[in-house]
């Protein structure tokens, strides 16, 4: 075989191989604000297809959040711990808030969590997500957003992988409403003891 064919097949495996590599973001907060938004993210409720696709999505949310440098977050284990007793039960905002801490409290639904077939297996997202003032039960910022993955066969992606995206563009959608509405961390700082 002529050597040009084999650098030419070891360069078209090299190239198919890379399309295979997982990529990895790591989220860290541009700058926090000078008075970030103080909350707390509740595991959202999963996809009754796919159990603990709420508990993941709110985790990759946190990280989201986290990034865009607009919130003080309570750690998930945190809350985790202190809503533990209460699994199961319907909590009001206010109940969240009291056994959180947090003056708002951000919630959120997995509507869909799937590989649908296609070309090959395109994962598809739907995430519904909501911002509650803790102290009277409004619902300050909604946001719903769903996705496919590629059908390209050369650039997979996974569900977690559609998932950061769409988590992405919720934090970034929260962090301007934020941003323009910026008596409600100052409002929620003077409320805190």
């Amino acid at each position: 075989m002529h050597p040009r064919r084999i650098l030419a097949g070891i360069l078209l495996l090299g190239v198919l191989a890379a399309g295979c590599v997982t990529r990895y973001e790591f989220a860290r907060p541009v700058q926090m604000t000078a008075t970030p938004l103080h909350l707390a993210v509740i595991p959202f409720q999963g996809s009754p297809e796919v159990p603990g696709s709420g508990q993941l999505v709110a985790d990759i949310m946190v990280n989201q959040l986290y990034a865009t440098g607009q919130f003080s977050i309570i750690a998930p284990e945190l809350v985790a711990t202190r809503l533990a007793s209460h699994e199961g039960e319907a909590l009001s905002p206010s109940d969240l808030g009291r056994l959180t801490g947090a003056p708002f409290i951000l919630t959120g639904r997995v509507i869909e969590y799937t590989y649908k077939a296609s070309v090959g297996e395109t994962p598809v997202v739907a995430i519904a997500a909501r911002l509650t003032d803790a102290l009277t039960g409004a619902v300050l910022w909604s946001a719903n957003i769903g996705s496919a993955g590629s059908v390209d066969p050369f650039k997979e992606e996974s569900l977690s992988g559609v998932s950061t995206k769409i988590c992405q563009q919720m934090a970034v959608s929260l962090a301007e409403f934020c941003r323009l509405n910026p008596q409600l961390a100052r409002q929620a700082s003077l409320a805190r003891p």
